[in-house]
């Protein structure tokens, strides 16, 4: 129908998805196909780009700079020294290292302007020493446009360095250093111009669906939409279990929000931020922003082995969001991508608005073990038996635990501590001491458990309307709650503050809603408040399937649905609560959701076409 109207030739088809590519004679053929019904959409391929090309590409050598960064070397045991990029530190990436998180197994994709011909670093390893840390990964060096996967920008040489430049004491050590690596040239420089679309949606396939990338960064955009990018994107996301890690702009902001791709649904988008949690003056921000790195003029790789030059942007952003990504799934193979977003979100540091989730936090993120809560009542009867527990934050899994009361010996080496209180107006101090022998790595929490003087009673009615968690927390605890007692005002602050006192309130489920036929699937609960000891039930139609907080299972056949529910029990409170969700075998559409208007995006596709639009800004929910 299309090919039929004057004046319109085809230039090329897309195999998988609906798309052509075809050569207008002029505005009338324009108009001629434009009335379409079996058209979603129209764009150029060829025009010029809307924002400006050069941005990105600057090459400025140690010391070039007005205030040159440090090159400080890191090392590690029986390893080689390498140039450690001082924005790693920022995001706690040694530390993740020290773990034994190293990117190793996991394909990260680099689309964007190729590598340099003589940065042996980032083309198929060839090492000095067989010692050399980095050699047993593989590196691919395409292109989709130029002729070659050669860079000409530096650009790209920079993302690939600071995301995954080998250990081997010849240049800087990138993010995920042992991760396999792919780099498709598509692109001149970072702005996307009409001349490339084609070019990078090519790329995005072949990284995702030819050389199987679990994660891809692209580190460039445009102010304008590109649905035929948008499609691919969509359909990789929706069909592969892939994270695309996407900037949020630099120095050119298109309507102080983000450019696109990152206003994308389906992408995580990476801001850049001072050290002191600002968002960094020549970085894009906005709502759309999922997470942000401290950037600055850090070092990477240049032309040539010996160079090291500048990187900064929210480029930089990007590279170090992709590289603790392949951290964090190198450390979980069995994870799928939600479980590995959903974690960098959680274990993130809180920043300022328009830096979504916050500070990227690789140790956290990788299960780092952080930080010791100490679960149990602060404030007791006399003579009252009473339980603490340490809960150790992070992945463990073998801890050892050591319990002292000031002054004495170790009186238990469990992660509970059964005591009995003194008399009234006493006190008792303990510490616990927890190991995580992973790491070998020990840290103390201390509490104070007292007895009050005089008729024992708790002030609670003052406590805010946020701790009503906390009030019904301490009721059970306590057993006796006072209208009025403003002298013991200072210990209802005191609990109700506490972020160790929260009651097992609700369970969600993470994981796909829709999978395709015979395809393996995993489903995570979550519980909320309580524990920190757990136990688990999922049944299917009655039967028990897995007693772990993840269920693994296969879909069946298209068209059928499976319904999960699990129940989940707080030991400590002796409380159960379940959820229930239902999982449904579709095959992915040929095709990514139809249009909606402009300045809105589809949220529920149903049979090719858009079923919600909202606004373009907005989260789907």
């Amino acid at each position: 129908m299309i090919l039929s109207r004057p004046g319109v030739s085809l230039v090329s088809a897309d195999k998988l998805l609906p798309v052509i590519t075809v050569k207008l004679d002029g505005p009338t053929a324009l108009v001629a196909i434009q009335g379409l019904s079996v058209i979603d959409y129209i764009e150029p391929v060829r025009s010029e780009g809307t924002l400006h090309q050069a941005v990105g590409c600057q090459y400025k050598l140690w010391g070039e700079l007005a205030v040159p960064f440090s090159l400080e070397e890191m090392t590690m045991p029986g390893s080689f020294p390498d140039v450690l990029p001082w924005n790693f530190a920022e995001h706690q990436i040694p530390q993740a290292w020290a773990r034994g998180a190293t990117g190793a197994g996991i394909k990260i994709a680099v689309i964007d302007t190729g590598v340099y011909q003589k940065q042996t670093q980032l083309q198929r390893p060839v090492f000095s020493s067989p010692q050399a840390l980095g050699v047993d990964r593989t590196v691919s060096n395409l292109f989709t446009a130029g002729g070659d996967p050669w860079d000409e920008c530096g650009h790209g040489t920079r993302m690939a360095a600071t995301i995954a430049a080998p250990h081997d004491g010849k240049n800087i050590v990138g993010v995920a250093w042992k991760a396999d690596l792919v780099t498709i040239k598509t692109l001149p420089g970072v702005w996307v111009t009409a001349f490339s679309v084609n070019d990078v949606a090519r790329a995005i396939r072949t990284a995702v669906s030819d050389y199987g990338a679990k994660i891809v960064a692209m580190a460039f955009g445009d102010a304008f939409a590109s649905r035929r990018i948008a499609d691919e994107i969509s359909y990789q996301y929706h069909l592969k279990d892939v994270l695309f890690f996407v900037a949020a702009g630099t120095i050119i902001c298109p309507e102080d929000f983000v450019a696109f791709p990152a206003r994308m649904e389906e992408v995580i988008a990476v801001a850049g931020m001072e050290a002191n949690g600002n968002v960094h003056p020549i970085s894009c921000a906005g709502p759309e922003v999922d997470l942000a790195a401290v950037i600055g003029e850090a070092p990477t790789a240049g032309e040539v082995p010996e160079d090291i030059i500048h990187f900064g942007g929210s480029s930089n952003a990007t590279a170090i969001a992709a590289g603790v990504a392949a951290l964090v799934w190198s450390d979980h193979k069995g994870w799928s991508r939600d479980e590995v977003r959903e974690r960098m979100f959680r274990t993130a540091d809180h920043g300022r608005a328009g830096l979504g989730w916050g500070r990227i936090n690789a140790y956290r993120a990788v299960g780092g073990f952080h930080a010791i809560t100490v679960m149990g009542p602060r404030a007791v009867s006399p003579n009252q038996s009473y339980r603490l527990i340490a809960n150790p934050l992070g992945d463990g899994p073998d801890w050892t635990y050591q319990w002292k009361q000031e002054g004495g010996s170790v009186t238990a080496t469990t992660p509970h501590l059964d005591a009995v209180s003194g008399a009234e107006g006493s006190s008792q101090s303990w510490t616990v001491e927890v190991t995580d022998r992973r790491e070998g790595k020990s840290l103390s929490q201390s509490v104070v458990v007292t007895v009050p003087t005089g008729a024992y009673e708790q002030c609670l009615e003052r406590c805010d309307a946020k701790f009503k968690v906390c009030k019904t927390e301490l009721e059970r605890e306590l057993g006796r709650v006072s209208a009025r007692c403003p002298n013991r005002l200072h210990l209802c602050k005191q609990d109700c503050g506490s972020p160790t006192i929260s009651a097992f309130r609700a369970v969600s489920i993470i994981g796909p809603s829709t999978v395709a036929p015979s395809k393996s699937y995993r489903l995570t609960a979550k519980p909320e408040g309580g524990g920190p000891d757990f136990t688990y039930g999922w049944k299917e139609n009655g039967s028990t399937a897995a007693t772990t907080a993840y269920l693994d299972a296969v879909s069946g056949a298209e068209g059928s649905t499976q319904s999960w529910t699990v129940e989940v029990t707080d030991t400590r409170a002796g409380k159960t609560l379940s959820q229930s969700v239902a999982v449904r075998s579709q095959t992915p559409p040929a095709h990514p959701p139809a249009a909606c208007a402009s300045g809105k995006k589809c949220c529920d596709w149903d049979g090719g076409r858009c079923r919600q639009c909202i606004p373009q800004n907005n989260h789907c929910p």
